[in-house]
């Protein structure tokens, strides 16, 4: 690795030295580090590298600049680049209340005494922001501090923690479905309404079970390349334009029983296509109403 001159980029050569002498009188030394790799960049140069005490320290391994760690909390640094870019194209404000992304944290209490399960709490004077997440200012804690009683309860509830990652995905599998299940039933089914009785017609007008499957199929696969069309923002159309056809492709269907000895088979399935279409556009809008947009 190439080091340049503390110099050459604004920085003091004596200065830097003493960052070994302090790592090592007040940590290394001591025991409380076993080894320090140290790495001073500026304007793209890397000005100082230092590596002090032991790699390995039962068998004495000196520390090297190519030493290979293991390091923790690096998701935080990642997921707060992604915060970041996502605040510079105007996603979210830094006073931001949690809650408004992750309603779990709309009705949190302020620890005041008690030990867990039985806590005394008090009302947060504000709600947490996401300044609050970014700064560590948020009040959460880990089981692995051994400070309060709030990370003793994190600890005792350990048993609800996912042992590995094939049952960290089934729980959040679980978690996901349960969420968009009870979301399907809030705002999906009352608004897709028109959906469920265009199916409905499909299946009383149907003379036979074996059409029935071709209409329904043809219809879920055209609703399905709208839908995607729309999430990947390929189509745009104005919903004052949308939903008043769908509305047309229910009357269809009741009229359609009515005159069925002059309508062909294969006419039914082109029109069944078209509107399978239609209704995957609806479909769209819905969830970009309640946002979720792709």
């Amino acid at each position: 690795m190439k080091i340049v001159k503390p110099e050459t980029v604004g920085l003091n050569s004596s200065v830097l030295s003493n960052i070994r002498n302090y790592l090592d009188e007040t940590y290394v030394k001591d025991g409380k580090y076993v080894g320090t790799l140290t790495l001073v960049a500026r304007k793209g140069e890397v000005a100082y590298l230092d590596a002090l005490g032991f790699m390995d320290r039962e068998n004495e391994r000196p520390m090297q600049e190519d030493t290979i760690f293991r390091i923790y909390s690096m998701t935080k640094s990642i997921t707060s680049v992604a915060v970041m870019q996502l605040l510079e194209k105007s996603r979210f404000r830094l006073d931001d209340p949690v809650y408004w992304y992750i309603p779990e944290f709309k009705n949190v209490g302020v620890f005041q005494a008690g030990v867990y399960p039985n806590f005394l709490t008090s009302k947060p004077e504000r709600p947490i922001t996401i300044k609050d997440l970014l700064t560590h200012m948020s009040g959460l804690t880990y089981g692995f501090m051994y400070r309060t009683n709030v990370d003793s309860a994190y600890r005792k509830m350990n048993s609800q923690a996912p042992k590995n990652l094939d049952d960290f995905l089934i729980i959040d599998l679980f978690t996901s479905f349960t969420k968009f299940f009870v979301l399907g039933i809030q705002h999906i089914v009352p608004k897709g309404l028109d959906h469920i009785l265009f199916i409905f017609g499909l299946f009383l007008f149907s003379s036979s079970l074996n059409k029935l499957i071709k209409q329904i199929t043809i219809f879920t696969i055209a609703h399905s390349i709208t839908l995607i069309f729309v999430s990947l923002s390929l189509i745009k159309i104005n919903p004052q334009i949308v939903e008043p056809i769908i509305a047309l492709s229910i009357v269809y269907v009741g009229l359609e029983n009515i005159f069925k000895n002059y309508i062909k088979e294969y006419m039914r399935y082109v029109v069944i296509l078209f509107f399978g279409l239609l209704h995957g556009l609806g479909f769209a809008l819905v969830l970009s109403d309640i946002g979720y947009r792709s």
